[in-house]
């Protein structure tokens, strides 16, 4: 009994050590971390605690970000959503770095690894409420093998280890206690009433994800959609619960509040639209194939391992909750949204990023899947070897990965070449 209560510790502090161990032997150059969308992200930070206001010496790359054309004040196009996440780490690294007797500038390489332990933490995080919520509907072996087929079958692993400053991994994060609380209210306690800290819990929550990536917005159906199937019941149960959606909207705005007040200070205006000329231009003809599975990151192209939880939602056998019409009409709105985007493979990444925060939403019925096929001897040993291999092909791209991969010179014959090596040329699964 005793080693029955030890293992899962002894397994859960190996699981930390090891990714801690990946991700310092991944990341080599921590500065580089403080670049591109990642600066965007991140620059709040050292504008706010390092220089007191958003000027040029508070950016590295002043190509990338520039001052707002009236005011003249550092304008990212990010949301600070990410960089609200990262504040606790970016305190901790300035502490040390000043200790150290380092450059607190906010652009070293101490700033970089804080935000590598950041994404870290964010996935561990998501990690947890995963478990919490899937150990609700199946077995603890299933859900936990699925959440680590999840990480290590899909660009997840690439967004974690590789570039953990992106806000893909801070979505994962704050989705999954997302999730686990909308199962908690809609389901688990419909019938009783929360405390109303967990209703403003849920507001703070359903901001930040929406604050993190604005097109999270979409998430919103599910609480919308999966308790009561009756309207008239859902109706009523919304007249007796009334104050504590009204206290969750209030919180939702009021973490929106930095965020309006960055717009008013270097615009002049509350609510601005922060990306320009970059649009929705496809959304007539939306590129859905492409997203899919053309060579620039098409989604299942990359991360094929998605198929078997989706063909298990598309199935309907995990509850009668509504989930899997939910979750499979979040894809779709989500696919619509992300092939309508002017850059529908978004730039130099590994796989389609947008959709990472979305996997959270595979867990559950990947683990269905996986006590689901349990019963029948044969068809659990072809599920796992099947599932092995697309971890290996996922961890075999992510290690050959160097972006980007995109372009006119990138075609499915460069993917194809790529996959060659992994399968049958020089092993390419070494972690540095």
């Amino acid at each position: 009994m005793k080693l029955n209560k030890f293992w899962p510790k002894a397994a859960l502090l190996f699981a930390i050590l090891y990714t801690i161990n990946i991700s310092y032997k991944n990341i080599e150059h921590p500065g580089n971390l403080i670049w591109s969308d990642m600066e965007g992200y991140y620059t709040y930070l050292p504008s706010v605690f390092i220089y007191g206001d958003f000027v040029k010496e508070a950016v590295k790359d002043t190509n990338y970000i520039r001052p707002y054309k009236d005011t003249q004040k550092i304008y990212s196009k990010y949301t600070c959503g990410v960089a609200m996440l990262e504040m606790p780490f970016f305190l901790i690294s300035h502490v040390v770095a000043g200790l150290k007797g380092e450059n607190q500038g906010g652009k070293s390489p101490i700033y970089g690894r804080g935000l590598a332990f950041a994404g870290l933490f964010y996935l561990w995080v998501g990690m947890l409420f995963l478990y919490k919520l899937g150990i609700r509907y199946y077995e603890k072996k299933w859900v936990i093998l699925s959440i680590l087929s999840i990480l290590l079958g899909t660009n997840l692993y690439y967004y974690t280890f590789f570039q953990p400053a992106m806000s893909h991994v801070f979505s994962f994060g704050i989705i999954s206690i997302f999730l686990y609380l909308t199962d908690t209210i809609f389901i688990k306690n419909k019938r009783v009433n929360n405390p109303l800290t967990t209703w403003m819990i849920y507001g703070f929550v359903m901001g930040l994800i929406i604050l993190i990536r604005p097109t999270n917005i979409i998430l919103l159906i599910l609480p919308l959609y999966i308790w009561y199937k009756d309207e008239n019941a859902k109706l009523q149960w919304i007249r007796q619960h009334l104050i504590p959606l009204l206290i969750t909207a209030i919180t939702a705005f009021i973490t929106f509040l930095p965020q309006f007040i960055y717009w008013k200070y270097i615009s002049g205006d509350w609510i601005i639209y922060s990306y320009g000329d970059e649009s929705f231009k496809f959304w007539k003809e939306p590129k859905l194939f492409r997203v899919l599975f053309d060579a620039w990151n098409g989604w299942i192209l990359y991360s094929p391992i998605v198929l078997l939880p989706l063909y298990f939602l598309i199935k309907g056998r995990n509850s009668n909750q509504n989930y899997e019409r939910a979750y499979l009409i979040i894809f779709a709105l989500a696919t619509y949204i992300f092939a309508s985007w002017w850059a529908w493979w978004f730039g130099g990444a590994f796989g389609h990023r947008s959709y990472v925060e979305l996997l959270t939403l595979l867990v559950l019925p990947l683990a269905g899947l996986l006590q689901q096929s349990y019963k029948t001897k044969a068809y659990f040993i072809t599920m796992s070897i099947f599932i092995i291999i697309l971890c290996y092909y996922n961890l075999g791209l992510t290690y050959a990965y160097r972006p980007p991969w995109d372009g006119e010179n990138w075609t499915y014959d460069s993917l194809i070449y790529q996959i060659k090596k992994i399968f049958f040329w020089r092993n390419r699964l070494k972690v540095k």
